[in-house]
């Protein structure tokens, strides 16, 4: 009887995949009826794995047993086996990644499905013939398109919204965030990863494509992969039938579902690159730069000489009302203080141009007085333009006299913040190693605790101050068992209840902030807004308030893209209630403080007065109501014309029109 011996490679195999089959049979429970809504399929998915997983051991075991345990030779791989590999892998790679990310295939339509696995085909074949070698191309592919999977899956499922290119720009800040939260295994991950392990295994055993014995050969087929990988980028680029198919991401998160993640991605590159609006000069900007510096210098000169005030601008992470309808009465609840507010207040509620993630966008909206209406909701502006950004609300108030001091009590490099505020005009940064010994909720600095910070900053510093905070008290992950919520909902959902809870605690550390600086002698200016709604998913929306943010009716949907504001003084100033945007709520903070304005802020008051609010996604026109972009020709004209003008401040810094957005020097 021949005797049974296992090479080194088969007992690697036997234990990954022992390791494997022992992983399954743990989190059975994923599979069961009761996790995925009764659906059998799955169940028949989980008997499948194990088949394959007993299949690619057998296998294994049999091999051995034919060689002996030899170790096995380098072969050519034969053309059927290269054919039958080109047509397996490309396949497999983009479902299994589009398993990962959704577990539902069938909303992708047969031309999307086609066009990701010929890009999938062609990274098969640039790998293949760059490394001379199936092994490699197969074992890279499927690391890559399931680490690719992976990362889309979490991130949607935390924020909502999926990665784009210009989150790469970021890796720290995205890293940071996803640390929030628990990676628990999902059946999807777990099945593409027992599928591309079995792929991998199984056709490894056929052969593998070993050098030629010419060197010019190799060096061909190298340098036949790089130019192919070439082709393929700058055809995919330069394609307007690629962009048309897939369209421009205006709901990232449906795109990403129903278009498919690779293609969705591969096309957030393109949007990347930021196109010129139409009409756009350099000399148009000049022209209207002369016009407006003659408004500004005159709405300088007749600003009354009084004690400038300390001004801090508040950014609450996530501070938002859920109850959209007000239906549930939850405001009185968790913000009962700021719903209260209303002697020498100005408040409503402030468009915002994303959903459940995208803080930096938010940040950069206000602090620069420019919107993503330029953008799209792939770009992250401080990632791409932060060092570009020296037209800022900081520098303005420092070139009239203030100390200007940034704080976010979070990783410090989160979002390119060090270089970007350096350039925004900020003298100080404090970041979380500033708050050493302070308190915190789950595992964040609490509000109450960052707000006590910004306290001690107006109270020594002896020039007016402005402070700009993001917080991070209320960020994403409300899981947090050891967090008792404080907050009842009419709908069983903790992660809700928790957020409701968090919010309650952000309400009752503003009272205790307005109550300090309303027994202060320095005149003091505040305004505080949040950045996006938080992502709690369907499941709580879609019952709560009865419709989610993707609802066809833009009066609706838009109501999750707007959050409570308020500016409020420890002086006079007139009581208003209404709703901007976050492009203008910079400007109207400057002009309740007295602050001098640039040429850009007086044409932008003027615009203010013909288009009331606008985001990336909609505007609310004058008489109240809101509008899809390209539905008034008026109002596109105008804000094609602002889309010049910050495509001058922000992008085109070359020729950018210095006089249009410094103060002007008085006359």
């Amino acid at each position: 009887m021949k005797q049974m011996k296992i090479s080194r490679s088969g007992i690697i195999r036997i234990a990954f995949t022992a390791a494997a089959e022992i992983y399954l049979l743990i989190n059975h429970k994923l599979f069961g009826r009761g996790v995925n809504g009764g659906k059998m399929t799955w169940i028949f998915v989980f008997l499948g794995l194990q088949l394959l997983l007993l299949g690619t051991l057998a296998r294994a075991l049999y091999r051995d047993y034919k060689t002996g345990g030899a170790k096995p030779e380098k072969k050519r791989i034969g053309i059927i086996h290269f054919l039958l590999s080109l047509l397996v892998y490309p396949v497999i790679w983009h479902f299994g990644t589009e398993l990962i990310v959704s577990e539902e295939l069938g909303k992708i339509s047969l031309e999307h499905n086609l066009m990701s696995i010929g890009i999938c085909a062609a990274v098969f074949l640039i790998l293949f013939f760059l490394f001379h070698s199936l092994r490699v191309a197969s074992l890279a592919g499927c690391i890559f398109y399931g680490v690719f999977g992976a990362v889309e899956y979490y991130t949607i499922a935390f924020r909502s919204i999926p990665v784009m290119y210009s989150d790469l720009l970021d890796v720290g800040a995205a890293a940071t965030v996803m640390g929030g939260y628990s990676l628990y295994p999902t059946k999807g991950l777990i099945t593409v990863a027992v599928v591309f392990y079995a792929a991998h295994s199984n056709f490894l055993m056929r052969g593998d494509r070993v050098p030629g014995t010419k060197r010019w050969t190799n060096l061909a087929g190298r340098a036949a992969a790089v130019a192919a990988a070439i082709l393929l980028v700058v055809g995919i680029g330069r394609s307007a039938a690629f962009t048309e198919s897939v369209g421009n991401l205006s709901r990232p998160l449906k795109n990403f579902h129903q278009i498919g993640s690779q293609l969705c991605f591969i096309q957030s590159i393109k949007n990347a690159q930021i196109r010129m609006p139409e009409g756009y000069s350099p000399a148009a900007v000049e022209k209207m730069a002369a016009e407006y510096k003659e408004k500004a210098v005159a709405y300088n000169a007749a600003l009354k000489n009084e004690d400038r005030p300390n001004v801090i601008a508040i950014m609450d992470e996530s501070f938002s009302d859920i109850d959209v309808t007000g239906a549930h009465h939850l405001r009185e609840q968790n913000m009962p203080f700021v719903s209260s507010m209303k002697d020498n207040t100005v408040k409503g509620s402030v468009m915002v141009s994303t959903f459940g993630g995208g803080t930096g966008r938010s940040e950069f909206e206000f602090n620069t007085d420019a919107s993503m209406h330029l953008f799209d909701s792939s770009t992250s502006p401080y990632a791409m333009f932060g060092q570009k950004l020296k037209y800022a609300l900081a520098s303005q108030l420092r070139d009239q006299g203030y100390h200007t001091v940034a704080i976010h009590p979070h990783v410090r490099t989160n979002y390119n913040r060090p270089r970007t505020y350096e350039a925004m005009g900020f003298d100080e940064y404090l970041s979380r190693e500033d708050f050493e010994g302070a308190e915190r909720i789950r595992k964040y600095v609490s509000d109450e605790a960052a707000f006590e910070k910004i306290t001690e900053i107006t109270d020594k510093t002896e020039e007016p101050a402005f402070v700009f905070m993001v917080t991070m008290q209320n960020h994403g992950g409300y899981d947090d068992t050891s967090f008792e919520s404080t907050v009842d909902l009419e709908v069983d959902d903790a992660g809700a209840k928790q957020f409701a809870s968090l919010i309650r605690l952000s309400d009752e550390a503003v009272k205790k902030m307005i109550e300090h600086y309303g027994k202060s002698d320095e005149k003091t200016l505040i305004v505080f807004f949040g950045d996006h709604f938080p992502s709690l998913g369907g499941a709580f929306y879609k019952p709560y308030n009865g419709f989610t943010k993707d609802d066809a009716d833009i009066e609706k949907s838009q109501l999750y893209y707007q959050t409570p504001y308020f500016i409020w003084a420890n002086y006079d100033i007139p009581e208003e209630e209404r709703l901007t945007s976050l492009n203008y709520l910079g400007l109207d903070m400057l002009k309740l403080a007295g602050s001098r304005l640039t040429p850009y802020q007086m044409y932008l008051s003027e615009l203010q007065e013909q288009v009331p609010a606008f985001s990336l996604r909609l505007y609310n026109g004058t008489d109240g109501k809101y509008h899809s972009f390209g539905t008034d020709e008026k109002v596109d004209a105008l804000l094609n014309e602002y889309d010049c003008v910050e495509y001058n401040m922000v992008v085109d810094t070359r020729h950018r029109c210095e006089e249009m957005f410094r103060l002007p020097e008085s006359q």
